[in-house]
């Protein structure tokens, strides 16, 4: 038998009802292991910077920053910073305590407004904005002073003639 009627008689015979079609290669998951994730956590937990990063794991700086321009590895950087800020958390607020119980008054007083402000449903997002949902509409008024011209009336005030 040689290929060519095997291809006709594959052709011909239809497929069966729970034949799984999905490709025949599937593609790869992409992680992030070894050498990256071991600088993207000695960025994060020890505080170092990119190329010292890099060469703590045995990196050259240059290859940590073309990582780096990969989506899946920002995106696990970022994972990894949020669980960093999360589990500062309580810190930073034994830290605002602190700062409240100092000499400095207008500390204490920023430190109280804080404190005051802070509850888990009206934590500001990364840029300082509390995220609400809906639409917000902004109506700004028009100038205290408007400069207007006097009305000049250019009737002709003329009387009639009564005889």
């Amino acid at each position: 038998m040689n290929l060519i009627s095997a291809k006709k008689r594959a052709e011909q015979q239809p497929l069966p009802a729970n034949y799984p079609l999905r490709p025949k290669h599937e593609p790869r998951k992409l992680r992030v292991t070894g050498k990256v994730r071991q600088a993207i956590n000695a960025m994060v937990w020890q505080g170092l910077k990119r190329d010292e990063a890099a060469e703590h794991a045995g990196l050259q700086p240059h290859s940590l920053y073309v990582a780096f321009r990969l989506p899946h590895v920002k995106q696990a950087y970022l994972k990894e910073l949020e669980v960093l800020r999360t589990s500062e958390r309580a810190r930073n607020v034994h830290t605002l305590l602190d700062v409240r119980e100092s000499e400095n008054q207008v500390a204490r007083i920023q430190a109280v407004r804080t404190l005051e402000e802070m509850d888990d449903e009206n934590i500001p997002n990364r840029r300082g904005i509390q995220a609400i949902p809906g639409v917000t509409v902004v109506i700004q008024a028009a100038p205290d002073k408007v400069s207007v011209s006097p009305i000049i009336d250019l009737t002709a005030d003329v009387k009639p003639d009564v005889p």
